[in-house]
């Protein structure tokens, strides 16, 4: 399948937008908070939630800068077979999806039918998070494992690799048993949350780091203050200097003083 066009309006920060999306690669580059995502989010939106609703994801892609309800268009190649897609969503959502030079549907029911036809999800197919997940990242959980993801279609994949002819990209059995010797590790070394087991040598060598990094800080502390007490007593030394100097200064004004009084008698 190919992404081709996307066009968003009254979608969260967008009035309107449009992507022509390259054949090979397209990069969507702006600040922080500028809609980045949500281009993407908007594209995952139209193929895989309907387009009628009124629940939490509905309103959270309604726009507070435009008025209107958000309006997602995406024409995109699937086995060869150019369509064009569009839903309005809310409470009154609607959908229609266009097979160029073939049939059209506008009932939301056949729609959604035949999207999970065109895209080959299973009969009761519904807008979960997890369809495709592998391909993006979704905000604020780009930490979790894309590979689970993927792993419940993998078999599939090979076969339409082999299929092609791309049986060259596919894992040998050394890859596959290195592979799983990785996976074995990681799962030996460190829980769910990606943190050292007890006992572990990742454990054990974080143990010893922390060690580590307290003593450097009780060294830095200890070395502040010699490096303290040195500038202390290298202030001291120039006190005495001084004060040495003025004494024998005042001595010596003490001594021409005696000397004039004697010279006066």
């Amino acid at each position: 399948m190919k992404l081709l066009k996307l066009t968003v309006r009254n979608y969260r920060v967008h009035k309107e937008r449009v992507i022509e999306f390259d054949p090979r690669t397209t990069l969507i580059g702006g600040p922080n908070e500028s809609g980045k995502s949500t281009l993407v989010e908007a594209a995952h939106r139209v193929l895989f939630l309907r387009a009628k609703g009124v629940g939490k994801t509905h309103k959270c892609m309604k726009s507070n800068l435009h008025d209107g309800d958000p309006e997602v268009e995406l024409e995109f190649d699937c086995r060869g077979k150019l369509y064009h897609l569009k839903k309005v969503f809310g409470s009154k959502g609607s959908s229609v999806l266009t097979e160029v030079g073939g049939s059209s549907w506008q009932d939301d029911e056949q729609v959604e039918e035949e999207l999970r036809r065109i895209l080959g999800l299973d009969v009761d197919g519904k807008a979960k998070q997890g369809q495709w997940g592998h391909l993006w990242a979704w905000q604020g959980e780009v930490d979790a494992d894309p590979l689970a993801m993927a792993d419940s279609k993998r078999d599939d994949l090979i076969q339409l690799l082999q299929k092609e002819g791309a049986a060259v990209v596919m894992m040998s059995e050394e890859d596959t048993n290195a592979a799983s010797h990785f996976a074995s590790e990681v799962l030996e070394q460190f829980t769910k949350k990606g943190e050292p087991k007890a006992g572990s040598e990742w454990s054990a060598a974080r143990k010893e780091d922390d060690a580590a990094q307290s003593d450097l800080s009780e060294s830095n502390e200890v070395l502040a203050k010699l490096e303290q007490a040195i500038s202390d007593f290298d202030a001291a030394e120039r006190t005495i200097r001084e004060n040495t100097e003025n004494l024998e200064k005042l001595r010596k004004a003490k001594s021409e003083l005696k000397d004039r009084g004697k010279s006066m008698e």
